[in-house]
């Protein structure tokens, strides 16, 4: 072998090991930008569903809570008017009219589904109108003694015009909920219309959207990041072989 061919030979050699260092040094660097981007990505996606979620749920109870309260206010007018003439004092009869019933009882829904249910009791807590007709004739003040803002609520209701406020249910699971209630008067009656629904199913719904649209936009910018990667090693690829490949003829040549 002549020494020129040894030459050209481990010339040729070295380039091709710098050409593949510079490619692993490139490499190494756009992986960890990628990484870097999709880490950052992952946690500007947290933070959005969280900031977001946030602002949804406040602005939600808002909207659920004022739904409520126009909704017993609507009914307690309707009642007032179909209650005129009436004999108040015969609870009994008042049960048997199927249109009191079921304006008293309507339930309360969204696109979802039934989120809450109003009822009618009087200004000793004695319910008259309950969509289980099996707790007709109790007192809403025997219901879960242990549920203390519950109580305070009713209480409340028998001495003022309008009250709302929040309280803690065991539901039929026995699972412990969080509901917002709205009582008002009915005119010219000793009733008190009532409404309780279970807020979160007001807006876990919306919070749900809003979570998947935040999955769908990380899962985006990861998909954009990972295609921007692998443009980028193509292009360190072609350019390491081109700068390779210049070395390579040039040191023949010489």
């Amino acid at each position: 072998m002549s020494i020129r061919v040894y030459l050209v030979g481990s010339y040729l050699a070295l380039v091709l090991l710098m050409t593949m260092a510079l490619w692993v040094m490139g490499y190494q660097v756009t992986t960890r930008l990628s990484e870097t981007g999709q880490q950052n990505a992952e946690q500007g996606a947290r933070r959005t569903i969280a900031a977001t979620s946030q602002i949804a749920e406040k602005v939600l109870s808002v909207y659920g809570e004022q739904i409520v309260t126009m909704k017993v206010e609507g009914v307690a007018r309707g009642l007032a008017l179909r209650l005129k003439g009436r004999d108040l004092s015969d609870y009994a009869g008042l049960r048997q009219d199927d249109t009191l019933r079921r304006t008293a009882t309507q339930s309360i829904s969204t696109p979802e589904g039934e989120v809450g249910h109003l009822s009618l009791y009087d200004s000793k807590g004695e319910i008259i109108y309950h969509r289980l007709q099996r707790v007709e004739g109790k007192n809403v003040l025997d219901w879960q003694t242990e549920a203390k803002e519950m109580h305070e609520l009713i209480q409340r209701s028998f001495k003022e015009e309008r009250v709302s406020g929040y309280f803690e249910f065991k539901d039929g699971q026995g699972r412990r909920r969080t509901r917002f209630s709205a009582r008002t008067h009915v005119a010219g009656t000793p009733f008190i219309a009532a409404a309780a629904v279970n807020l979160d199913d007001f807006f876990e719904p919306a919070q749900e959207r809003i979570r998947a649209a935040c999955r769908e936009v990380l899962a985006r910018s990861q998909e954009n990041i990972r295609r921007n990667h692998e443009g980028t090693r193509r292009r360190l690829t072609l350019v390491g072989l081109g700068m390779g490949a210049v070395m390579a003829l040039a040191g023949v040549g010489v």
